[in-house]
């Protein structure tokens, strides 16, 4: 493929790895949000200067989700897409 002359794996382990850890870190804070406000919390309450309303958490928290989601399908497509050819059976 013309213009893929870095190694792959320079994009491909750091793209998995931090797509891994968006993933994670902000689906276990949805997760407590959800809980916190199914229990009549507010997950976020004001303290230490932080007066950020909470409509502003419940837009971007799942969008960060959803960003660490897409990246990790880009970092999945790039491993398929730049694989080396099978010996084998010559895909």
């Amino acid at each position: 493929m013309s213009g893929r002359r870095i190694p792959r794996w320079l994009v491909l382990g750091p793209g998995a790895a931090v797509s891994a850890a968006i993933v994670v870190y902000f689906g276990s804070m949805l997760v407590i949000m959800v809980a916190e406000r199914l229990q009549g919390r507010n997950p976020f309450p004001p303290s230490g200067g932080l007066d950020l309303p909470e409509i502003f958490f419940w837009f971007a928290v799942p969008a960060y989700f959803v960003w660490g989601c897409g990246m990790a399908v880009a970092a999945g497509v790039y491993f398929l897409r730049t694989r080396p050819v099978c010996r084998r059976c010559g895909r």
